[in-house]
């Protein structure tokens, strides 16, 4: 939340804060209520698609266009497999 809040404003930035909250909040909540293994598998299952989410951003800052397809097909399936049908 720090980082975030001391990086340069983007468009996205109040999104991305929100995010942020609700995430530290559902994390100590399953914390607080004992549940941390259904909150360590939510995580789990999450961080799949955000790797391919970081390939996203680095790529399309550059003109490789291959690249840029391939991690966002990446981010596109693990998301799609990771949240649709595994976690449900």
């Amino acid at each position: 939340m720090i980082a975030h809040v001391n990086m340069k404003a983007r468009n996205d930035f109040v999104e991305m804060f929100l995010h942020h909250v609700v995430t530290l909040f559902l994390y100590g909540a399953s914390y607080m209520q004992c549940f941390t293994a259904a909150g360590a598998t939510v995580m789990y299952l999450h961080d799949w698609a955000d790797i391919f989410a970081s390939f996203v951003r680095c790529f399309t800052e550059t003109t490789w266009t291959p690249a840029v397809l391939v991690s966002i097909t990446g981010m596109a399936s693990s998301w799609f497999y990771t949240r649709l049908v595994i976690y449900p």
